[in-house]
């Protein structure tokens, strides 16, 4: 899935969570970086669990929302209903099936603040997944998937200039108020007057002032220029003003111009300025006076303050966003009468049996030329088995239930030893072959014929097979025949063949050896090599021959873990084929809102904020 260890549910989440369900989801682990989005997206889910493990798309782990929770809650019912399985995937979960509409329904309680009650098991590991995602009936009776995925639109704060007025003009008495605000420098002019142009002139001598302070021009420019512009008022006009910059630089003014009793114009301005530097304030002020008939004369004040409070910077700036991004990804689900059945799982490789013959009482080979090809070309067989991975799991010697095959040869009989040092001869021979084989193998190839050599395995004897009567008791000579006619006869249908229990005959030899030792047995229990008909003796030899041997018994490689991977067909077989999104099919968004259109510095095009005074 991830090879990220991703990161446990936050306190109050996990603490919120336990209680509802009941559970510890200590355990529980998170992934919502961008290798998790992209998992997610490649299965068309907002989130999706396996385990212990869960994986959100991009901006859906919100736990602060109650959309958020729901999708958590949702996710966490799935760790629930996996929790006694292994956490490797065998499918994709059905987003109709019963275990989703269970996680849905444990969610909309945990979120109503309602316990969940006992919720019932998986039973197998599936990834189980919550999709934004509405599905309708196709024309060929299967399903289509229809996904929404939005890509919210990014938002800034932007700054904006707006501007106000508001005024009242009666006959005598004119009234004006104007607010501006550019990005985070915010002011505002109110004014009086008696009567006509004074209130034009007012406004643009307070326009004027903004206009400098928001250009950036130095506080005492500002005033000096303000101040001189308040003396050309008309009498009786008094302006007020407040300006604050983002620079947390506050400006308070009043200006007030008086009409002389001897008809010349006399004007006097006052300005107090307060530049905030941290905890400290530096206040200066200052008064300018003068007149057509006075002598101007100004008046500047400087003092320091301590401790005053930092005045908070207007915010006059909008959010601005792109818009969001919207496209559907749409998957058709064929009916499940036209998916293809599953395929059978591999066989398993069967164990191996090489047998190596050897002549009549001795350790050396068959006379017999066709069962030395049998015998030499086993050996060969048997390293390449031990390169595809096969080991030897055993050697075992034996002998056949035969006496003495002439009579100088004197007392000889069969037995544990001869069968023992078959086995020993077999295993001497092996090896021999083995490091044959060495000398041309790549130093890569070779490891596993260096473990063979090196193992430790059962090297023994079986004695004679088939002597024996139903007591365990060894069977005479002259006996022999009639004993074998019936212990070895055919078996009737449905019962075992002792010979091939034995691996003389049957499943496990090579073809060549099932071929040759099959002759062998039928020649025994018929008498019969096609048209010739065999001896007692000749019968005899027939069965003898594929005993005298030792048989080497090769375990197949552990059968490799299953593929749990998905094919292409399987997933489509659940999330669908992709294919072309209809009108009709986004037509079942057309009522569905998106919960998150944007993100960024702000949450929604719009006003961020106003002026500040």
């Amino acid at each position: 899935m991830l090879q990220s260890s991703g990161e446990p549910l936050d306190p109050r989440t996990r603490t919120a969570m336990e209680s509802g369900f009941g559970q510890d989801f200590s355990h529980v682990r998170v992934h919502r970086d961008s290798a998790a989005a992209e998992s997610a997206h490649a299965v068309s889910a907002l989130a999706y669990t396996v385990g212990h493990d869960v994986v959100f798309a991009r901006g859906q782990y919100a736990p602060g929302t109650t959309m958020g929770r729901h999708l958590i809650a949702h996710e966490l019912a799935h760790t629930v209903q996996q929790t006694h399985l292994p956490d490797v995937p065998v499918g994709v979960s059905d987003p109709g099936s019963a275990l989703e509409r269970q996680a849905d329904h444990a969610a909309d309680r945990v979120v109503s603040g309602r316990p969940v009650g006992a919720l019932p098991r998986a039973r197998v590991p599936l990834i189980a997944r919550e999709l934004d995602t509405r599905d309708m009936t196709a024309s060929d009776g299967g399903i289509d998937h229809v996904t929404r995925e939005v890509t919210p639109g990014k938002c800034a704060l932007a700054p904006e200039t707006r501007t106000s007025t508001s005024g009242d003009i009666t006959a005598s008495t004119a009234f004006l108020q104007l607010d501006l605000c550019h990005g985070s420098t915010a002011g505002q002019v109110r004014g009086e007057v008696d009567y006509g142009d004074a209130l034009k002139q007012a406004g643009q001598a307070v326009g004027k002032l903004l206009s400098n302070a928001a250009s950036g021009q130095g506080s005492q420019q500002a005033l000096g220029t303000f101040a001189d512009d308040l003396k050309q008022l008309q009498p009786g006009a008094k302006i007020r003003m407040n300006l604050q910059a983002s620079d947390v630089f506050k400006l308070d003014l009043t200006g007030t111009g008086n009409a002389s009793v001897a008809g010349g114009a006399t004007g006097k301005a006052t300005a107090r300025a307060e530049f905030d530097t941290g905890p400290v304030n530096l206040v200066v002020e200052g008064s300018v006076a003068g007149g057509n008939q006075q002598q101007t004369s100004y008046d500047v004040t400087v003092s320091i303050e301590f401790g005053r409070r930092r005045l908070q910077a207007p915010d006059c700036r909008a959010c601005q966003c792109t818009d969001p991004k919207i496209s559907f990804a749409c998957s058709h689900v064929p009916p499940k009468g036209a998916r293809p059945p599953a395929p059978p799982p591999s066989a398993a490789k069967p164990t191996r049996y090489i047998p190596y013959f050897f002549k009549y009482a001795e350790t050396a080979p068959t006379p017999n030329k066709a069962m030395q090809t049998l015998s030499d070309n086993g050996l060969q067989e048997a390293v390449n088995l031990l390169l595809g991975g096969y080991r030897i799991a055993r050697i075992e010697g034996s002998a056949s239930p035969e006496g003495p095959e002439k009579k100088e040869r004197g007392s000889f009989k069969n037995n544990t030893v001869l069968a023992k040092a078959r086995a020993e001869q077999g295993k001497r021979l092996l090896d021999e072959r083995i490091k044959k084989n060495l000398d041309g193998l790549m130093i890569m190839r070779s490891e596993p014929l260096k473990q063979a050599l090196a193992a430790s395995y059962p090297v023994v004897g079986r004695a004679e097979l088939f002597g024996t009567d139903a007591s365990g008791k060894e069977v005479a000579d002259p006996a022999l025949m009639s004993h074998l006619r019936d212990k070895l006869a055919a078996p009737a249908e449905g019962q075992p063949d002792p010979l091939a229990q034995e691996h003389v005959i049957g499943a496990g030899l090579s073809v060549d050896a099932q071929s040759a030792d099959q002759a062998d047995v039928d020649a025994f229990r018929t008498g019969r090599r096609g048209d010739r008909r065999l001896s007692r003796d000749e019968r005899l030899q027939a069965i003898y021959e594929p005993l005298r041997r030792a048989l080497i018994v090769l375990e197949p490689p552990p059968q490799p873990p299953p593929d749990l991977r998905l094919s292409q067909k399987d997933i489509e077989n659940v999330i669908g084929a992709p294919v072309d999104c209809t009108d009709k099919n986004k037509a079942l968004f057309a009522n569905v809102p998106i919960a998150k259109p944007f993100e960024g510095e702000c949450k929604a095009p719009g006003k961020q904020g106003g002026s500040s005074k």
